[in-house]
């Protein structure tokens, strides 16, 4: 299988694996879901474009106090039919780079109830979660990072996605990399 260098970054001869971040499950999976919207954080990105979703290895059990009577209800709804429909427990891929979306940068922008009531947090405005079947294990870190993983890696299947995701991000007009 031929595979594509495209929405690699190329510098010193080399190709760079766009960048991605690490969000905590529940909320990586509610994003990959198409039910959150925002990613809630401390510090401001000017970064706007693609970028992986990385699933962190450690589980926010603090989430239900951290969401408004909208969003907890639409969570929880969410969180049974998965686990009705799953089987059991969800399979929440710690530790691995599990899918990509279009970040919009980061403002002050309130109008979702997945935005934190706490001051000072910046919001991260997010469109077009896609889900890879495939995840791929990654360390993850803090704040924007480069994942160690290869696009060889990728399957076909999800190699596709991450290329109409890429596609889509540049016909928006967003930059690869950090302005």
């Amino acid at each position: 299988m031929t595979l594509s260098a495209r929405g690699l970054q190329k510098e010193d001869g080399n190709y760079q694996i766009p960048l991605a971040i690490s969000i905590r499950p529940p909320w990586s999976q509610f994003i990959l879901w198409g039910l959150k919207d925002v990613e809630n954080r401390t510090w401001q990105s000017r970064y706007m474009g693609f970028l992986f979703l990385h699933i962190s290895k450690t589980f926010d059990d603090t989430w239900r106090s951290n969401l408004d009577s909208v969003a907890l209800a639409i969570a929880d709804k969410k969180l049974r039919l998965a686990r009705i429909h799953g089987k059991g427990a969800i399979n929440w891929n710690y530790g691995t780079i599990c899918g990509c979306f279009i970040c919009h940068g980061s403002d002050s922008y309130r109008n979702s109830p997945w935005c934190s009531n706490q001051p000072n947090i910046r919001f991260m405005r997010i469109t077009d979660a896609i889900k890879f079947h495939q995840p791929l294990p990654c360390p993850g870190k803090l704040k924007l990072f480069r994942p160690m993983i290869k696009i060889a890696d990728f399957s076909e299947q999800d190699l596709a996605l991450y290329h109409s995701l890429w596609d889509k991000s540049k016909r928006l007009g967003f930059n690869a990399e950090p302005l």
